[in-house]
């Protein structure tokens, strides 16, 4: 008979055998604590796992894989300028217990890093975070701009909007937006301007939000449901980058005190520059709003011009640019002519002209667009692009081109493709633009810019080539000139 004291053999590789399975788990359970540890901070930690308890039941965490589908039928989706959040359902983890907390877990914080890089490829200036630049130190360090004693500044108002910002906090308060809240944030008049300004626009890709579909993303970003949670904090710019207000809660708020405390400060410094180049006369009234919006900063409708914040934060130097920018924009709607008389209500109206020639028409358009983006910039001063001077001439290349292959050569289907070509990213023709405009400020002055602007964009182009020209140092071929001044005997008739 065999002793109890001594175990079979098979029973001595069944007890290794667990032991090697144990250590084992326990070897992969090391590695995974290790490479999290790597990926977040102790209180990303707690945070991951304690939202990950609260997934019930645990095999609904791999509904995560259809809110990117969801998001992109809401009109939030990055149409593949970023990758596929969690799309197989299969690669994500059942945080059933704590091993599987801890998997899941580092499968969030592994999709939150190739975001992060995607998000720096896509956009470098992207600031993930508050600088933490007091508006006030930003103030005391700016030069102070006022006008000239012999120009009389023009009767200007300028109004800040930070509803939406507010309102999001506000209902945010009890630690929940509710759906009736998030309607209400989506109904305000800054977010229906954003949200006009994006259907506008032309080239981002369908569907587009609308008010319902700006709620839903307002309420996941808002919500308690632990998948809605873990859905933000995986990717800034998900729920249409409300997602982003979420975590870095402490930094907007600190921002909107800022703004509370000091933003006519703000204001006043962004009148001084919009007045010097404003026609002494004009009377104007507007709104520039802070809202949130997915992969586009500064926007401009009839009704006001407006940032969206979470793109700069607390970098003060942009944000000032960007509020000289976008309201002296709108003001342009109110300079430039109108065909009817009656000002443009948008800058597909100010840019659109029938001349019965359809190569003209799009010649308007990049000439249009070429002079309200050149002299914006110029506007913008200091706080403008420091490359524009090097892209002047790559602009009066790309107009070359354009006369040459739309108006000599009648290739209609290439107007588009030049026309982008010479605005996306603050194209060369932003440069050609500020150069022209350049060239007649220091001429005539700073006034006459805003008065040239109301004889129409064509006549600003010319004057700054004669301008150019006559100072000897031409900006524009004899074929371009030729080409507008053609343009401008349409116009005449």
């Amino acid at each position: 008979m065999r002793s109890k004291l001594y175990p079979s053999r098979y029973s001595i590789q069944a007890i290794l055998l667990v032991t090697i399975l144990a250590l084992g788990a326990a070897g992969r359970q090391e590695e995974r604590s290790t490479a999290l540890n790597q990926l977040t901070t102790t209180a990303e930690q707690d945070y991951l796992l304690g939202e990950l308890a609260r997934v019930q039941p645990p095999e609904r965490l791999r509904e995560l894989a259809d809110y990117g589908q969801r998001q992109l039928e809401l009109g939030g989706g990055f149409y593949g300028m970023m990758p596929d959040q969690l799309a197989d359902p299969d690669s994500i983890p059942v945080p059933s217990d704590s091993e599987g907390r801890l998997e899941a877990a580092l499968c969030l914080a592994r999709q939150r890093k190739v975001n992060l890089e995607a998000l720096k490829q896509l956009n470098p200036d992207y600031p993930l975070s508050f600088g933490g630049q007091s508006l006030t130190v930003f103030l005391d360090r700016i030069p102070t701009a006022r006008p000239a004693v012999d120009e009389s500044p023009p009767r200007i108002c300028l109004h800040l909007d930070t509803s939406a910002l507010n309102g999001f906090f506000t209902a945010l308060s009890d630690g929940e937006i509710s759906a009736e809240e998030a309607n209400a944030l989506a109904a305000l008049p800054s977010n229906q301007a954003m949200l006009q300004h994006r259907r506008e626009l032309g080239y981002v890709p369908e569907p587009l939000p609308d008010s319902e579909s700006l709620a839903a993303m307002i309420s996941m970003a808002g919500s308690t449901d632990p998948l809605d949670r873990l859905w933000c904090w995986i990717n800034s710019q998900n729920a249409f980058a409300y997602a982003d207000l979420i975590q870095n809660a402490g930094g907007y708020r600190r921002f909107l005190s800022d703004l509370e405390s000091h933003g006519d400060s703000l204001s006043d410094a962004a009148l001084q520059r919009i007045t010097q180049f404003s026609p002494p006369d004009i009377e104007f009234e507007t709104t520039f709003a802070f809202t949130v919006g997915w992969a586009i900063r500064g926007w401009a409708t009839p009704d006001m011009a407006g940032l969206n914040v979470e793109q700069v934060k607390d970098d003060w130097h942009y944000l000032l640019g960007t509020l000289i920018e976008e309201t002296y924009h709108r003001l342009q709607l109110e300079l430039f002519p109108t065909a009817t008389g009656v000002p443009a209500t948008g800058f597909s109206a100010l840019v659109a002209i029938e001349t019965g020639d359809d190569r003209y028409d799009r010649l308007y358009e990049i000439v249009t667009y070429t002079v309200a983006e050149g002299v914006a910039n110029l506007v913008r001063g200091s706080f403008a692009n420091v490359n524009l001077a090097e892209q002047a001439g790559a602009g009066a290349e790309l107009m070359a081109r354009f006369v040459n292959q739309v108006l000599e050569k009648g290739d209609l289907a290439s107007a588009d493709a030049l026309i982008n070509e010479g605005l996306k990213g603050n194209g060369p023709l932003y440069g050609l633009g500020w150069k022209l405009a350049g060239v007649i400020a220091e001429r005539d002055g700073n006034q006459a810019i805003g008065e040239y602007q109301q004889q129409g964009p064509v006549f600003f182009f010319l004057h700054g080539a004669k301008v150019s020209r006559e100072s000897g140092e031409p900006l524009l071929s004899p074929e371009v000139v030729t080409a507008v001044n053609n343009l401008a005997d349409h116009l005449a008739r």
